[in-house]
């Protein structure tokens, strides 16, 4: 059986996703929903989105959704699960990204209604870019963000200048943001025309969410920077490899986030650290994954390539078999637990971007004294976390968000992600840090140099330690 899906949305008000079958796009592919081991509904996989389109996936006619019924909205964390099946049915798929929790609870019904406030940057404003193509000579770009009013105060600048074209659209999960009372989720699509080469001008373009009356960023660590390869043809890993590490199939978005996040990196390095990447002599890409960051730490054509060592470690060992066919550097496969075979005291910059986002406490003791291990007196470490702004998306309970706050972590939750390439169901997780339980518990192995938040993804945050 063939057949492939996500589950894309999964909230107090909408279930959706895609599913088809690549060895017979015209089959009717179904997919039933359930909350725990309640049946929800059987939905035809047939509506039209041209994301699916643009990223290959038929003709873009596979996509599903489900509104919950209002009786149905209980204010209960729920465990809602999507299965595909073919007609005639030949057995089940369980669409990546399934299963997921969800708060069924109704929407504030008034500006009265009592608000939380997670995280300590109310100033601001996520969004996100979904797609970035060109077109027929120009630069469209696709995504959603959440818009203080008055709308006409922000704007989405391309190379520090306005596109041309901007609209928006609706969007249908505000309850993700309840907690911003001072803003709208909004879609928005913006072109301009542009040249290859004008586009590329600086070696990559740069989108920014500014104020429209200064141009300045609203916040600089949640730029976008397009590589020049998200506009050709390079060699990219399978989707399987690519969704495990991306949590999506799409190598478009990929290579975004991939690229994004090395130039924030870099960046960050070098303000809370006066360092370059250039300066490191060993480095380490602890959790490379399939090379989102290596493909562009390790090229040839970087300045970085004097680095004596590039080193990308990962407990998935198809994606290192790939790394070490496709792309520069040294790949070693990690055990689940350390110890792991990376050399004492080797590593002055060592980068791990959603690995700690994953791992439950005991586990990651374990492997913060590893990291210890492996790294030289004054090197550098750059860590992700899920925090604040991570946990503002999720939608969980008040109940949970309460006990977090308290404890300062959780890993409740079990990630199927890595499922097909790891034997440990369990070890795999979605945690949570506060950055106070960060501050007390990271700040046992190495010096807290800053905290950046909301920069991964751009809400993930990133801890700039440094090894005594």
């Amino acid at each position: 059986m063939s057949l492939r899906g996500f589950l894309d949305v999964c909230n107090a008000e909408t279930i959706a996703g895609w599913s088809w079958n690549p060895d017979d796009a015209g089959e009717a592919v179904y997919v039933e929903l359930f909350d725990g081991d309640v049946f929800l509904a059987a939905i035809r996989a047939d509506t039209f989105r041209k994301d699916l389109l643009d990223a290959g996936i038929g003709d873009g006619r596979h996509a599903f959704e489900f509104c919950i019924p209002r009786s149905r909205l209980d204010g209960m964390t729920h465990r809602v699960s999507a299965r595909a099946r073919s007609c005639p049915a030949d057995g089940f798929f369980e669409l990546t990204g399934s299963p997921q929790p969800a708060v069924w609870r109704a929407a504030p019904a008034n500006n009265s209604a009592p608000v939380r406030i997670l995280g300590p940057f109310p100033s601001r404003y996520p969004w996100q870019i979904e797609y970035a193509g060109l077109e027929s000579g120009e630069i469209v770009v696709r995504g959603w963000l959440l818009a203080r009013e008055p709308r006409e105060s922000i704007a989405v600048y391309l190379n520090r200048a306005p596109f041309d074209h901007f609209e928006y659209s609706p969007r249908n999960e505000n309850h993700l943001f309840h907690n911003r009372q001072d803003a709208s989720f909004l879609g928005f699509t913006a072109r301009r025309a542009i040249g290859h080469e004008e586009l590329l001008e600086n070696g990559a373009a740069l989108v920014e969410y500014v104020d429209a009356a200064s141009g300045d960023a609203l916040y600089d660590g949640q730029n976008f920077y397009l590589p020049r390869d998200l506009f050709g043809t390079p060699a990219v890993p399978g989707t399987d490899a690519i969704r495990r590490i991306a949590g999506r199939e799409r190598a478009d978005l990929f290579l975004l986030e991939g690229y994004t996040a090395y130039r924030k990196l870099e960046n960050i390095l070098h303000e809370t650290a006066g360092r370059t990447f250039a300066d490191a002599a060993n480095v380490l890409d602890w959790g490379c994954g399939c090379g989102r960051l290596m493909r562009y730490l390790a090229r040839p054509s970087e300045v970085l390539a004097g680095a004596a060592q590039w080193t990308g470690a990962d407990i998935d060992a198809e994606s290192i078999a790939w790394c070490r066919s496709h792309l520069t550097g040294d790949f070693v496969v990690l055990p689940l637990l350390p110890p792991s075979p990376l050399p004492d005291h080797h590593f002055d910059l060592i980068l791990g971007v959603s690995v700690l986002t994953h791992l439950n406490e005991e586990t990651q003791r374990l492997w913060l004294e590893e990291l210890q291990r492996v790294s030289r007196p004054g090197a550098i470490l750059l860590l992700s976390y899920h925090g604040e702004a991570s946990v503002e998306r999720s939608a969980f309970s008040t109940e949970w968000v309460d006990a977090w706050l308290s404890r300062g972590f959780d890993a409740g939750i079990v990630d199927h992600a890595l499922d097909q390439v790891i034997s440990e169901k369990s070890y795999y997780r979605a945690a949570f840090h506060t950055t106070g339980y960060i501050h007390q518990n990271w700040s046992k192995y190495f010096e807290i140099l800053a905290i950046k938040d909301s920069v991964i993804s751009n809400h993930q945050n990133l801890a700039i330690l440094k090894r005594r």
